[in-house]
């Protein structure tokens, strides 16, 4: 924290994996430390918590968690090096980050709203913005929408016309789930990815073809 400004500041590098923001900074002893910060809706979890993260990440280690990250550990704990498995890492910090109490965004708006001029990208989607999502294809689509997410969980889904009218809804129980929208009109329309234990939510828009 800038005693000036008051604003966070961080000297080391910042990438992007599943929605969540990885800070890793260079350690005397060559290694690197590495905290998380994830940023939903107006909310901010795991600013100002790098200590807390370095903590917690130790503990679950030592408890026996996250075996498969494990590249080294002393006799006595003390020094633990981890591999940089995304997957395994976004599983351990997405544990630890949820439980921090989050800041506030000001100022920021996140509302959407759809009219004819809206640009869809028919190419795919960026992964790196999604946390449970894996995937979702064809887009175009013409009769199927197959949706892959990540993990199993109590995961539902939405789909929204331009007008905002709820036209489908449903579960999603496995981790290859096919949505028929056969029966659609062409046009566009918001697929919404409901995580229900989480409490979170994530879009993709879909174009519907004949």
């Amino acid at each position: 924290m800038d005693n000036k400004t008051g604003d966070t500041v961080f000297m080391g590098r910042v990438s992007k994996f599943r929605n969540i923001y990885y800070f890793t900074q260079y350690a005397s002893d060559s290694s690197y430390l590495i905290h998380a910060v994830k940023i939903s809706d107006n909310l901010i979890y795991g600013l100002n918590t790098a200590w807390t993260q370095y903590q917690s990440v130790d503990n679950e280690i030592r408890n026996g968690n996250n075996k498969e990250l494990i590249k080294y550990i002393n006799s006595d704990s003390s020094i633990i090096r981890l591999h940089p498995y995304k997957r395994e890492l976004r599983k351990l910090f997405s544990g630890i980050i949820k439980n921090l109490p989050p800041d506030t965004i000001i100022n920021i708006d996140y509302t959407y709203k759809a009219t004819d001029d809206t640009v869809i990208v028919s190419k795919g989607i960026d992964l790196d913005d999604f946390s449970h999502i894996k995937n979702v294809y064809p887009n175009p689509a013409i009769d199927i929408v197959t949706v892959e997410l990540e993990e199993k969980g109590s995961v539902k889904f939405q789909m929204i016309d331009v007008n905002g009218k709820l036209i489908l809804e449903g579960q999603l129980n496995e981790l290859v789930n096919k949505i028929d929208i056969s029966k659609f009109k062409s046009g566009k329309y918001s697929l919404i990815i409901i995580n229900e234990e989480e409490r979170e939510q994530e879009v993709v828009k879909i174009i519907k073809v004949e």
